[in-house]
């Protein structure tokens, strides 16, 4: 009996250091991962505020009298096609948190 209470005196530092170990690692990564996901969106969010401005810059063009020359049509596209990206985003880390069990 003594030999045991031995064994486990010596073995269970280990199997406590081993799963604290492990449960960091998972932290970490998960860690990096939304790291990667913020960098990602902070990117998308630039590139719509970027196709609002361009939007809003030919808005006022034509507001002025000039007239429109595709740019109009070529920056409304460009704001839809950010928007359905950055809307995109949002559901691929809605779903994955999701599938985490995050929500």
């Amino acid at each position: 009996m003594n030999d045991i209470l031995q064994i486990a005196a010596i073995t269970l530092p280990s199997v406590l250091s081993g799963l604290v170990l492990g449960k960091f690692q998972r932290w970490q990564t998960k860690g990096e991962e939304n790291s990667k996901l913020q960098r990602k969106e902070n990117f998308l969010i630039m590139k719509n505020i970027d196709a609002i401005g361009c939007l809003a810059e030919q808005t006022a063009k034509c507001l002025r009298g000039e007239k429109i020359n595709g740019e109009l049509t070529s920056a409304l596209e460009y704001r839809k096609n950010m928007q359905h990206e950055l809307e995109d985003h949002f559901m691929e880390v809605s779903a994955n948190l999701k599938n985490m069990g995050g929500i």
